[in-house]
């Protein structure tokens, strides 16, 4: 007759076994918590004007050629309804120069204001946030207008191609939830 002992040391098994457990349940409960509760995206809609043509007359020949774009952007996180946070920061993205029409581009300025960020007055440089300010909203949909000017050539005697100049301005916005520096 033979006896066989052996011996197992569940209790220490089961120790590595639960933790690796644990730690796997608890990293797949905060990715779940933030993926469905994350409250830093919102799918925004822009509704305005987003293109335009300005067409030199002999009467504006001699002045600013400016084209206008409005609108109001609707940003929602998860609701129905319009949400904004307290604080707007925006940027236009630019080249200064239109596209070249028989070897002649013209130069353009921008101007803009997103939920009271940036300036309708001021030019704005190219890639650069301006903000943050404390947002300007109407039922929380924020308001937007950019501004893109072709200086006159006023004292000129150069005459300029005729055909169509393009140039292309991107205008981004970011909104802040409660911190009012960048």
């Amino acid at each position: 007759m033979s006896i066989n002992i052996a011996s197992f040391n569940q209790p220490t098994t089961f120790k590595g076994l639960s933790f690796i457990l644990k730690y796997f349940l608890g990293m797949s409960l905060l990715c779940l918590i933030f993926t469905f509760f994350n409250s830093a995206y919102a799918t925004c809609t822009p509704t305005g004007t987003t293109s335009g043509t300005y067409t030199y007359t002999a009467a504006t020949i001699n002045n600013d050629a400016v084209l206008t774009y409005t609108g109001t952007i609707r940003c929602y996180g998860g609701r129905t309804t319009p949400e904004i946070s307290g604080y707007m920061c925006m940027k236009t993205v630019f080249t200064g120069t239109t596209s070249s029409n028989n070897n002649f581009s013209l130069p353009y300025t921008v101007t803009a204001t997103v939920g009271g960020a940036g300036s309708s007055t001021t030019n704005q440089n190219s890639n650069i946030w301006y903000g943050p300010v404390r947002t300007v909203a109407s039922n929380n949909v924020i308001s937007y207008s950019v501004n893109i000017k072709v200086p006159a050539r006023t004292g000129s005697l150069m005459a300029y191609p005729k055909g169509t100049y393009t140039g292309t301005v991107q205008l981004f916005w970011d909104m802040q939830a409660s911190s009012s520096t960048v």
